[in-house]
């Protein structure tokens, strides 16, 4: 990861969209909106989507608050954990971490011919964070995937007699750690 030159982007595209979007998706997600109430964005005229308005839903509000917070900032509940341990990859509960596992040298789950397995009912890949799912987010997350199980694997050679648990816990890490770097730097 050294540099020794700086090399600037020369344009934003379709990546760097991807690449906020998935880092987004490892610190907050408020969970499901409501459809009442939504903010209305007018349409311009001869746009796609027809005439009229595009309906956006809130974010639901925090359900905790009481009447003795009347007055006071608006807050919201996040359903991911808010630092950055690649909860988008590996989830924010044990349920969601033991779903992506294959419980085999510390690597993720993934099809034979390298891309993300599917949940039987959605059709959605198996992942930390699967929400607004598009081309974007699907590479990032198997290219991610693929990083913490080459990463499990070169753990498994330098530590051959270590846990799946251990293999696993250091690669997701490590994985973690690059992904900060690479936003960071």
């Amino acid at each position: 990861m050294a540099r020794f030159e700086f090399k600037p982007a020369t344009s934003v595209n379709f990546i760097a969209a991807a690449w906020i979007q998935f880092m987004v998706h490892d610190w907050v997600d408020h969970g499901p909106n409501p459809s009442a109430n939504p903010i209305k964005v007018p349409l311009p005229s001869g746009d796609a989507l027809g005439s009229g308005y595009l309906d956006v839903r809130r974010t639901a509000s925090d359900p905790s608050r009481t009447a003795a917070d009347a007055g006071k900032v608006n807050t919201y509940r996040n359903h991911n954990t808010h630092w950055w341990d690649g909860s988008q990859l590996y989830g924010s509960s044990k349920a969601a971490s033991d779903k992506v596992r294959s419980f085999v040298d510390g690597k993720l789950k993934i099809n034979a011919d390298g891309t993300l397995p599917a949940e039987l009912l959605s059709g959605k890949p198996v992942t930390g964070f699967n929400e607004n799912w598009w081309v974007g987010l699907s590479m990032l997350h198997q290219l991610f995937t693929k990083e913490h199980n080459a990463i499990a694997t070169m753990l498994k050679q330098k530590y051959p007699t270590q846990s799946d648990q251990w293999l696993y816990d250091h690669a997701r890490l490590i994985n973690a750690a690059l992904m900060a770097k690479i936003h960071t730097v």
